[in-house]
């Protein structure tokens, strides 16, 4: 085929795409535009960057969006007459996006689910809209066409996504490799053909496939059809079989708490089994396996939830409700109605899954109930609780504890997680009025308290500093079950700093355990440290009382990070003496009752002074 051949079919592609949805091909300009500019512009103010971010990001979901209204809108514009105008919703939408997404993108847990959800709300819309005014049973038929074709243009449209990356990239690489080009620019290169490929062309081609006017297929391909039949349908069974065996077991033994991880195997599994539901509806009269499969599995899926709700009953009694056990919940709830739905309607609308699950995402983003408020809230109310309890909270004002050891272990656990959740899920927001005094005094950007790299580039404190700084504060940290590590971790407070180090008639300021001279190096299969000059010289000598005072903090159930004084010690040879400046130290569990441990023989990093007698 000649070039102006294949120019010719872009072109038809290009106009077919922008002819068949005119405010979705905005959007793809839109996010390609925004990232060609966030890739080549380095210098760039932070509220700047946000704005490309947030942009592209809203790009990128209101494009899903505004499919699904477009294939609502041809569907039912012969019998509806001027409803073109259903697109403005499109508009409204991706202003409400933007406005909603508060801070940069991907910053906090509650913009990743915020864009999770919509994405996933999108992109449902896309399978259920042309049906949604359905009323008819007898188009089950039709839906399972129009489900089929909407998941081949997905997939076809990854499949010339990654083909178009991965050929474009050997191409740039052949062409510096043979012409002996700059190397400059190359990277920049790479980005712009990854913008291309990624946001540009697969978007294109989709939008080209959903312009085309191909019939639609009834029947499934031959190794779809083969997959459904001989790898889907066998691998749900075996996965119920398994689940179901292992109900037995927690029956049989109900002091045995179910392990959590059971939850998210049911939705994973009751998911991939409707999945195979939708698909098999062209062989459920032609395969009797098939038949049984669809009779049976909304029961299954229904006497499966039970232990679903109980696994995540006891995860919410001790801990409370978080992100992850509201989706469990979620879904949970999403699968009792359906599988209730398939066992006693009659009409059995395969539309039903993917409606359900977008009025769920739906819901599941408003209101007090919803995901970014409920729990948030019950953590918040959960921490001020502990705090109250160990005495820290006392009215509207915050004690510090004198000590570490001056509260329960298991509760001072449970204040820095609820500490650490709250700032991970919304940057600390909610808890700035609590712990307000702490929030003043974190520092200045010229203190070590302030993380340099974050704060150059987003004038606050990172969210790790913060948690630090507040749990060393009041006097609280991470709870460790001693028990269960074959290994403790030790590392040195960021906040704090050994340097400058006196070397003041000094051999040698040297990093330990390197191979580079002279030699410290500490190896804890035996508790020995050597000193190794490059004339051949080498003494050692045990610090067996070094290891046993680690050893001591981990009876303590102290927290992993600790002061400079802490991970300081001075060591002393028949003719060295030695500073050591611990980084970080990986010690034995002198608790674990496991199997033996497989500490790593050179398991400390940090620095040393060596000194002659």
């Amino acid at each position: 085929m000649k070039l102006s051949s294949y120019i010719s079919h872009f072109k038809d592609a290009l106009h077919t795409s922008i002819y068949y949805s005119p405010i979705s091909f905005l959007f793809v300009v839109m996010t390609a535009c925004s990232f060609i500019i966030l890739n080549a512009i380095d210098a760039m103010t932070d509220s700047t960057e946000t704005f490309f971010l947030k942009i592209a990001t809203t790009g990128i979901v209101s494009f899903f969006f505004s499919v699904g209204i477009q294939k609502f809108v041809n569907t039912h514009e012969k019998q509806h007459t001027n409803i073109a105008w259903l697109q403005t919703i499109t508009i409204l939408y991706a202003l409400v996006f933007y406005v909603f997404l508060w801070v940069t993108p991907f910053q906090t847990i509650e913009t990743v689910v915020y864009i999770i959800l919509m994405t996933m709300m999108s992109v449902s819309l896309i399978y259920i809209s042309p049906f949604l005014l359905e009323t008819n049973a007898k188009k089950n038929e039709a839906y399972f066409s129009y489900f089929y074709e909407q998941s081949k243009h997905i997939i076809l449209s990854g499949v010339v996504w990654l083909a178009s990356l991965l050929l474009g990239f050997i191409a740039i690489g052949a062409t510096f490799a043979l012409f002996d080009l700059s190397w400059t620019y190359e990277s920049d290169i790479y980005a712009y053909w990854m913008i291309f490929s990624l946001v540009l062309y697969m978007p294109i081609y989709f939008l080209y496939q959903c312009g085309e006017k191909a019939p639609r297929s009834s029947s499934l391909h031959v190794f779809i059809s083969f997959l459904v039949r001989y790898i889907g349908v066998p691998s749900v069974y075996i996965y119920f079989i398994i689940l179901y065996s292992y109900t037995v077991k927690v029956l049989l033994n109900f002091s045995e708490w179910p392990h959590g991880e059971v939850s998210w195997m049911v939705i994973g599994f009751s998911i991939l089994g409707y999945l195979l539901y939708i698909l098999s509806a062209p062989l459920h009269t032609t395969n009797a396996a098939i038949t049984w499969f669809r009779r049976v599995f909304p029961y299954a899926v229904l006497f499966q939830t039970p232990m679903l709700f109980y696994a995540i009953y006891l995860r919410i009694a001790q801990y409370d409700l978080t992100i992850n056990r509201y989706f469990v919940m979620v879904f949970g709830l999403w699968l009792v109605l359906i599988s209730l739905y398939y066992i006693f309607s009659h009409k059995k609308y395969l539309k039903i899954i993917p409606l359900f699950f977008c009025i769920f995402t739906i819901l599941t983003s408003v209101g007090p109930w919803g995901v970014f408020e409920l729990p948030e809230s019950r953590q918040y109310d959960r921490l001020v609780h502990n705090l109250e309890t160990a005495h820290i909270l006392q009215g509207s004002e915050i004690i510090p504890l004198s000590s570490y050891t001056d509260i329960d272990a298991e509760l001072s656990g449970e204040i820095y997680a609820g500490i650490q959740y709250l700032c991970d899920f919304s940057n600390c927001d909610r808890i700035e009025s609590l712990f307000e005094s702490q929030m003043k005094t974190i520092g200045t950007p010229d203190s070590p308290a302030w993380d340099v790299y974050y704060y150059r580039y987003n004038h606050t404190p990172s969210t790790w500093q913060i948690v630090s700084h507040i749990t060393k504060t009041i006097k609280v940290q991470a709870n460790y079950d001693r028990y269960e590590n074959e290994y403790s971790y030790y590392y040195v407070d960021y906040s704090q700093s050994f340097f400058p180090v006196d070397t003041t008639n000094s051999l040698a300021m040297t990093k330990i355990n390197t191979n580079t001279f002279p030699k410290v190096q500490i190896d804890m299969a035996t508790n020995i440290l050597s000193v190794e000059l490059s004339t051949g010289k080498k003494e050692s000598t045990n610090i067996q009382n070094i290891i046993e005072k680690f050893q001591t903090y981990t009876s303590e159930n102290r927290g992993g990070q600790l002061d400079t004084t802490d991970m300081y010690f001075m060591a002393q040879t028949e003719s060295f003496e030695v500073e050591v400046f611990l980084e970080s130290i990986e010690i034995p569990n002198p608790n674990y009752t496991g199997q033996d441990s497989t500490i790593s023989k050179w398991g400390a990093t940090g620095y040393a002074v060596i000194r002659e007698k």
